[in-house]
């Protein structure tokens, strides 16, 4: 399941109140991720943290890298905290090859070279080929829920200025082709490019709901760490006071239009 879909599930249970009836525990969650920059990978995660409303602690890390945070809270929530941490924050555009226009059932096997084939979320899902390259990858990045125009769930994402102009030059570029739009291991949206898109503003609408629009633009809204961030391992102990209702409330407006 990927990391959008894994959080929905997740606030799903927590806005149900299903988790509010867990035994409270003190969760230690360890981390590992390069030596070199594991302090700016903690800052990094201590925002993802306050952007949840989660009373974490997070201890400066080691010579080895690893990342300790500590939480109180229900032990079915301990999913949901590792995928909010673990999201991945970035967003690619990536051109089509001149042939590709759908791929068919399946992806060709073998790939030809230099191209990627992943599947977008249409059901049944149509795997697309293009560029293992991204043609952009915006480095500064915000996104919001929001609505199309047809009234479908929808991801807003906003650009930086210089992304801005990156984006704007990519589609006068790519004028009546495709540009694969896509997150993580997915693909979001495969639109034909009618005009160039510039003022740093992008509406996504696909295959997703609401509360799935609202996991997708927290997670495309989390800045990408410098390096890659294993899970490692994580401790439960009782905990006699939570302050897991921050995380709880954060984490329903997610779910929230």
């Amino acid at each position: 399941m990927s990391r959008p879909l894994q959080l929905c599930a997740l606030l799903a249970l927590l806005v149900s109140g299903a988790a509010a009836a867990e035994e409270r525990m003190r969760l230690l969650l360890t981390f590992g991720t390069a030596p070199s920059v594991a302090a700016e990978v903690a800052a990094a995660m201590r925002a993802r943290l306050d952007r949840l409303g989660a009373e974490a602690e997070i201890a400066p890390p080691g010579p080895d890298g690893r990342i300790r945070v500590t939480l109180d809270g229900p032990a079915e929530a301990e999913d949901a905290v590792v995928a909010a941490l673990l999201a991945e924050g970035r967003l690619a555009f990536h051109s089509l090859p001149d042939f590709a226009d759908g791929t068919g059932a399946a992806c060709p096997d073998p790939l030809p070279h230099g191209l990627i084939c992943l599947t977008d979320l249409s059901a049944p899902p149509q795997p697309w080929l293009f560029d293992a390259t991204p043609a952009l990858t915006p480095k500064e990045i915000g996104a919001e829920a929001s609505i199309d125009g047809a009234g479908r769930p929808a991801v807003s994402v906003i650009l930086g200025t210089a992304d801005a102009e990156r984006f704007c030059a990519l589609t006068l570029q790519h004028v009546g082709e495709r540009l694969a739009v896509v997150h993580g291991d997915r693909v979001l949206t495969v639109p034909l490019v009618q005009e160039p898109i510039c003022g740093g503003r992008i509406l996504i609408s696909g295959s997703f709901g609401a509360a799935e629009a609202a996991a997708l633009a927290e997670a495309i809204g989390m800045a990408p760490y410098a390096a890659p961030v294993a899970y490692l391992e994580s401790v439960r102990t009782e905990a006699p006071e939570s302050a897991w209702g921050g995380v709880i409330e954060g984490l329903k407006t997610l779910g929230q239009d």
